[in-house]
């Protein structure tokens, strides 16, 4: 068989996927809010998950479909949240997280805010994964937080009010007991001081919920021992609005395609411009090949034949070295 190769360029501009674990904090952000718009999120199962958890706690989501779960639009609608304001009801019925481990963590602490009792569940690959150390940092704060089933995993009853306090957690589990009670902790009346007893795993997943917490206006603070947000804070992003960025490892595939076959100058790869002070590569990131990974020009020669098979058939033009 005769295999005829020529090159080819890609050139244009194209847009990041927006960030799923950005989209999870920015609803429930949104959510500890009076209530935001949350532009260019990513619309999934798992943040569909937090969507239902928001509205089980008082708030409403417009922008999805209430029966198919799709988008009433293109990728590009925003959710428009009205929130619960840091004071969550306590929900008419269980809070179903399906196989969102995220919706499970965050609004886990969500629940110990309530002056009542907050049933958690989901599939049986959630009910299998560890919730134990968040569920003793919530009793540490004196809330309830119960396992069912008493081995730390769900279904899971938590209850509060808890009004803040110090807790001593183990980092290397889940950063998302992090987040939970990063987030929570704005809007009790003491704040939440966390005290990691052994290296933080996934650190920057935290970095991620600080980044998204100080455009809603509030602040947190890496401490000798942990992290520490103050209390008596308000959710509320600025202009009433908060845009997902890019997520850039997922946008690694054209840009490697950039890198390859972009005419210098012409092909790149962007994202919605980031405010985040944590992802100002996202903003650069480019296809256009940096000399540094130009591609070889060593392809374009036949490779030598293999002894006893026939030479293919090949042909490429090199590209301008201008």
């Amino acid at each position: 068989m005769d295999v005829r190769l020529s090159r080819s360029t890609v050139a244009g501009r194209a847009r990041a996927p927006p960030s799923k674990s950005y989209t999870h904090r920015a609803i429930l952000a949104a959510g500890y809010a009076a209530g935001a718009t949350v532009r260019r999120p990513l619309v999934s199962a798992d943040t569909q998950a937090t969507m239902r958890a928001a509205e089980a706690y008082g708030g409403t989501v417009d922008g999805v479909s209430d029966d198919s779960g799709e988008s009433e639009t293109d990728g590009d609608a925003p959710l428009r949240i009205e929130g619960f304001d840091g004071r969550p009801v306590i929900p008419g019925d269980v809070i179903d997280c399906a196989n969102s481990g995220t919706t499970m963590r965050l609004t886990t602490a969500t629940a110990a805010l309530g002056d009542g009792l907050t049933v958690l569940t989901g599939d049986a690959s959630l009910r299998s994964r560890p919730q134990g150390p968040l569920l003793d940092a919530l009793e540490q704060l004196g809330g309830r937080a119960d396992s069912t089933r008493g081995n730390g995993q769900a279904p899971l009853v938590v209850g509060g009010p808890v009004e803040g306090g110090s807790v001593a957690i183990p980092g290397d589990v889940s950063s998302q007991y992090v987040t939970a009670l990063l987030m929570a902790g704005a809007v009790t009346g003491e704040g939440i001081e966390i005290d990691l007893e052994t290296e933080l795993k996934s650190a920057p997943y935290v970095e991620i919920t600080r980044d998204v917490l100080d455009a809603f206006g509030v602040e947190t603070e890496r401490t000798d021992g942990g992290f520490a947000v103050a209390g008596g804070q308000s959710y509320a992003p600025a202009e009433g609005s908060y845009t997902v960025p890019g997520d850039f490892s997922s946008a690694s595939y054209l840009l490697a395609a950039g890198a390859l076959a972009a005419w210098r100058g012409t092909g790149r790869t962007g994202s919605s411009p980031s405010r985040s002070r944590r992802c100002r590569e996202s903003r650069s990131a480019s296809a256009t090949p940096p000399t540094s990974c130009r591609p070889s020009q060593r392809w374009a020669r036949p490779p030598p034949a293999r002894r006893g098979s026939s030479t293919p058939s090949t042909s490429a033009t090199r590209r301008p070295t201008a």
